[in-house]
């Protein structure tokens, strides 16, 4: 969470979705899909929805309701766009869900008679949740342009007079730094060279450099993103324990006996 709130806080994501409007502004609703790519990368970076809705919105959006774009339709896509914080890897809630998971699978072996269990890694979470996140990044972008054919007054076209031309190595140079920050978190994980916490450091090791490049980075801004990681961390904490709270005496109360045909009453599997 901490790498998260120092590329938020440190305007990272600024200059992500410049780069990627310049690059496909020519194309039918192109601050729309600038905005969708810019999104996709920033959740690899972050895995945090909020701070993917945050950090892009305080950029596209102006941007998008200046040039014409419906109100509606931008909402929805930094709404849209910000749930690919949640599914693409490194994602916070995948690493929260590993840990239940884990507990729920071991004790579905126990009473098996497995009494060696597997575990679920959360880099196993990870690995399966790359191809779902890069198909919902897909029709995020198919329906865009889908949107801006049939009904081109809510995402208008920009005029060729105002599109801005970036080359490939542009582009290239931009990328470079958030993409070996992907690497450097990700991949470690996906290949067994650090465990999710050790790559959250690497993480946060990493944004930090790039706030730094960009000239950001300060003790009072460390500080904020100190005690807001903390607010964080204890919030989703404070979750997982009500949440385990209520299994408990949901199912201490009978919440999960069942009626069976019969008329009898029976437990429902785990």
């Amino acid at each position: 969470m901490a790498h998260s709130q120092i590329l938020l806080d440190g305007r990272i994501g600024d200059d992500l979705f410049e780069v990627m409007n310049a690059w496909v502004r020519h194309l039918p609703g192109g601050l729309a899909i600038a905005t969708i790519l810019a999104c996709a990368f920033f959740a690899a970076i972050t895995g945090s929805g909020a701070a993917t809705a945050a950090t892009i919105g305080m950029v596209a959006y102006p941007a998008m309701t200046d040039r014409g774009y419906d109100k509606r339709f931008t909402l929805g896509l930094l709404a849209a766009g910000g749930t690919l914080g949640i599914l693409i890897p490194p994602s916070v809630i995948l690493v929260l869900l590993g840990d239940v998971l884990s507990n729920a699978y071991q004790q579905a072996q126990l009473k098996q008679g497995i009494y060696a269990p597997k575990t679920v890694a959360v880099g196993d979470l990870f690995s399966g949740a790359l191809i779902p996140g890069m198909v919902l990044v897909a029709l995020y972008l198919v329906y865009i342009l889908w949107t801006a054919w049939r009904h081109p007054e809510r995402a208008p076209a920009i005029p060729a007079a105002e599109r801005s031309a970036i080359g490939p190595s542009d582009l290239i140079k931009a990328l470079v730094a958030p993409l070996g920050l992907i690497l450097a978190a990700l991949g470690s994980i996906l290949y067994g060279f650090a465990t999710p916490t050790e790559a959250a450091a690497v993480g946060a090791v990493g944004a930090m450099v790039l706030a730094a490049g960009r000239g950001t980075l300060s003790r009072d801004m460390l500080a904020g993103v100190a005690q807001t990681t903390a607010k964080l961390s204890s919030m989703a904490f404070m979750l997982l324990f009500g949440a385990s709270v209520f299994i408990l005496v949901f199912r201490g109360l009978g919440g999960d006996v069942d009626a069976r045909p019969d008329g009898a009453l029976g437990r429902a599997p785990s």
